[in-house]
């Protein structure tokens, strides 16, 4: 009884692990360098997007959006009152424009200025 116990304990944990495998997008930033990263549609997004900010000039990332969801996904871009660069990221989203829409939210939110579009996705 006892090992049929440990082994439903097991695989219910590895099934917990499978779900949170099964992020769908992950943005990283570093505010230090301005370098950012995504990944979308892999079982490994987080580390992904981490290893694409480090890859484009990051030092110290940090997640900025993450989501489960599949959908449209957009980066904007933009530049604070410093003249530091400002990121907004969105995914998720049924449709192209809505992604669009919160990713440019989000930047102007942060402080972004001249923001721009950057990046767009589909994960399917």
């Amino acid at each position: 009884m006892k090992k049929v116990i440990f082994m439903l304990s097991f695989v219910l944990m590895s099934m917990a692990g499978v779900n949170q495998l099964k992020a769908q997008t992950s943005v990283f930033y570093c505010s230090e360098t301005g370098a950012y990263g995504y990944c979308y549609g892999k079982s490994n997004v987080k580390t992904c997007a981490y290893n694409q900010c480090v890859n484009h000039g990051g030092t110290s990332p940090s997640q900025i959006f993450h989501t489960g969801s599949k959908g449209y996904g957009a980066i904007y871009i933009g530049t604070n009152s410093n003249g530091e660069r400002v990121i907004g990221a969105s995914g998720g989203y049924s449709n192209l424009e809505d992604a669009k829409k919160r990713a440019k939210r989000e930047c102007i939110n942060y402080g972004g200025q001249n923001v721009y579009l950057d990046a767009w996705w589909k994960d399917k």
